[in-house]
């Protein structure tokens, strides 16, 4: 089932570029107010989801006051993303731009997982997962054939 969760949220996150790629351009090419519409709308979504499951109480805004600054570089990250996602999106097309980022995402985690990244579970780095990655690199290469032909 997270699997099929995972795959749905790729989905989402292809059509929520196109969304705000297009937003971007109707509010007269500013990908900032298009970030910033998505966050906003986010955030209000996200504050009704948690004050309605009762995750927005008294003892979790306590604990938020009590965190590491450096825990709340996630919503950074997030907007960085978001706004990079904007930028990208016309520039070198969807598909391009999330074949990107996953690679990115790909050799990022394999990384983290060997290292237990910020406490995270350590995942050894198989001969399954090499081999995985290079059959993922000869696809990109075969994808990007065309366009690196042109540079």
């Amino acid at each position: 089932m997270f699997y099929v969760f995972a795959f749905c949220m790729g989905i989402m996150f292809a059509v929520q570029a196109s969304i705000n790629s297009l937003l971007s351009k109707s509010l007269y090419e500013t990908p900032l107010m298009a970030g910033l519409v998505s966050f906003v709308v986010g955030t209000f979504c996200l504050f009704m989801l948690s004050y309605f499951s009762g995750a927005l109480n008294y003892s979790t805004i306590k604990a938020l006051t009590q965190q590491e600054w450096w825990k709340f570089l996630g919503g950074v990250l997030g907007a960085c993303a978001i706004l990079g996602i904007i930028v990208l999106t016309p520039k070198i097309g969807l598909a391009n731009t999330f074949l990107l980022i996953v690679l990115g995402q790909i050799i990022s985690s394999v990384v983290m997982d060997k290292i237990g990244f910020f406490g995270l579970e350590v995942r050894e780095i198989s001969i399954h997962k090499i081999i995985g990655l290079i059959i993922i690199f000869m696809g990109l290469g075969v994808f990007f054939y065309k366009d690196l032909l042109k540079n």
